[in-house]
Parts: structure tokens; sequence; C-alpha cells
């Protein structure tokens, strides 16, 4: 499992707490709209944050048949929730599953900050 956090002050707080907790989880200090190529490829790609659209290194570093699961809307503050499943020809099967309303996912391939 890896989790990816921009803001350094929560990456610490979730750091300890994970390891107080007993999970073993990699938490890399970084740009989440980029993902973390280096243990890729992902079984799964799961968002805690909405994107005004899927990042291509998500894509990119999704193993086929992998799935993404992803609030997206190009509002700041509702977005639908998607689930994208990657086949054989490296395309996608997208399913909407409802309105919904996350933080918005800032970096370079999401949200601006404010």
């Amino acid at each position: 499992v890896v989790t990816i956090e921009r803001i350094p002050e929560v990456y610490q707080f979730g750091t300890e707490n994970l390891k107080r907790a007993g999970y073993h989880v990699k938490i890399v200090l970084g740009d989440g709209t980029k993902g973390f190529e280096e243990d890729a490829p992902y079984d799964r790609i799961i968002a805690t944050a909405a994107a005004p659209e899927i990042p291509k290194s998500w894509k990119d570093q999704l193993k086929e048949g992998g799935m993404i699961i992803a609030p997206v809307g190009k509002e700041r503050y509702y977005q639908e929730l998607l689930v994208l499943k990657k086949n054989r020809a490296g395309t996608f099967d997208t399913n909407k599953y409802g309105g919904c309303i996350f933080v918005p996912l800032v970096g370079e391939n999401g949200w601006k900050e404010q």
C-alpha cells in the first residue's frame, strides 16, 4: 500500500499514526496528481480528493485489469464518483456512481492552490 500526501504536517501526522497502529504503509511526501511511478504498476488507485479529470499518470501507472476509484468533476466542489477499469487494449471502461463532494486534489495535474 502506497499513499501520497502533499502537506508536510499531514504527512508527518499520518506517518506517526500509521506506525503507532502497526500498519505497513509506504507514505510519500509529494504531488499525488503525478502518482508514484517507483512502485507501479498498481492493482488499484483510490483517490481521497477530487480531480477535475483523471490524471494521465494514474492511468499509465495502473496495470491491466486494475481499477481507479476517484471523485471527478469540472466543478471544484461537486463531483461524480467514477470507477475506471483498464482493459487488455489499455483503454478504460468507466462506471459512474452518483454525485459526491470531496476536497480538491491540488497539484500539477489537478486543481491549482487557492
